[in-house]
């Protein structure tokens, strides 16, 4: 049997007949792709590599010369200049540390997880005219989770269809967009 929509059909039936009108597919790509270009990699992180290992040169090379100062009782042997340089050359690299760019990932919930309690409203109410259905979290992970939505997915074992839905989009507890209750 191809393809013909009917899944998505029942789960956009299902939430009508609970008067709920999710939040458009366009709108939550919109946002995804706005996101993604907010958060972009930095321009060490194409270099991450030889940075890594021009560092672990300097480190060596410090050290280095460190033990030849101090095994030839050079006055700068006791001096705090090769540990400044391994201080600065330190600092310098976390400053800059290189950042990848932020990326999506979705995970299966409970109702047990911290959600705004408009969209955890909305989530119970899907959750209980159909307890088969499965709440997904999307997250934009860089250092820290930005810009959550959620996502209501139904699974058709048979024909191995997943079709989803969104009820809502936020920012820490600022509610970016949510699915209309009708």
């Amino acid at each position: 049997m191809p393809f013909d929509g009917s899944m998505q059909t029942k789960l956009t039936d299902l939430l009508s007949e609970i008067g709920i009108e999710p939040v458009p597919n366009e709108v939550l790509a919109a946002h995804k792709m706005k996101e993604l270009a907010k958060y972009p990699e930095t321009w060490l992180w194409r270099f991450r590599q030889q940075i890594n290992v021009t560092t672990g040169f300097i480190y060596l090379a410090t050290f280095i010369s460190y033990l030849y100062l101090m095994f030839t009782n050079h006055p700068l042997a006791g001096s705090q200049v090769l540990g400044s340089i391994i201080f600065l050359t330190l600092a310098a690299y976390v400053r800059l540390w290189p950042r990848g760019p932020a990326a999506w990932h979705e995970r299966i919930i409970d109702l047990h997880e911290p959600l705004p309690d408009q969209i955890r409203f909305l989530a119970c109410k899907v959750l209980k005219e159909d307890p088969n259905l499965t709440l997904v979290l999307g997250e934009l992970v860089r250092e820290e989770v930005l810009d959550p939505y959620l996502l209501v997915e139904q699974f058709d074992p048979l024909t191995n269809i997943r079709s989803s839905c969104c009820l809502g989009i936020w920012d820490n507890d600022a509610i970016i967009e949510i699915a209309k209750s009708v």
